[in-house]
């Protein structure tokens, strides 16, 4: 969504971590840009599967050099 997204992982993060991720959205042509989005962890616990070990939430956050009105904007119009 345009505030967050609920991503698996192989490894446990810190909750309430910030960090600067890199996103290539599904279905784009392979020249399309990496996002990179400044997030905040929400909450984090094991997955339920072998191949999603853990889930985690993240909350996307305003920042400076961030791609956050792209990724705005590219959501808008899948919605």
């Amino acid at each position: 969504s345009a505030q967050g997204m609920q991503v698996s992982l192989d490894h446990e993060l810190a909750e309430q971590a910030y960090l600067q991720i890199g996103v290539e959205p599904p279905h784009q042509d392979e020249s399309a840009d990496t996002f990179f989005l400044a997030v905040q962890v929400r909450w984090c616990r094991p997955g339920d599967s072998d191949d999603q070990p853990w889930l985690a939430g993240l909350a996307l956050l305003q920042a400076e050099h961030s791609d956050i009105d792209r990724w705005i904007e590219l959501i808008s119009e899948l919605q």
